[in-house]
């Protein structure tokens, strides 16, 4: 998300916050990116599973933001080994 977030409405400094936290709906985010919300389920929970994020009520917590920008630079989801 980090490299394509200043398309999707999340300003550049937002990844220089002390804290990076989305809040949005899995729903919203779906909504943003154009594909479905389970989709997007699926793939928060593999990404929290790894330690990439921390997922709470409408909250995306970003806690590895360099393996989330290998999976954007590769243009692939979690079902690569990362």
């Amino acid at each position: 998300m980090a490299s394509t977030s200043s398309s999707q409405g999340v300003s550049p400094s937002f990844w220089r916050a002390r804290a990076r936290i989305l809040r949005f709906s899995q729903r919203e985010i779906a909504t943003l990116l154009g594909i479905s919300r389970e989709w997007v389920g699926q793939e928060l929970i593999k990404w929290r599973e790894a330690g990439y994020i921390e997922l709470r009520r409408s909250r995306l917590i970003v806690r590895n933001k360099p393996a989330l920008e290998r999976i954007i630079a590769s243009g692939d989801s979690m079902t690569s080994n990362y």
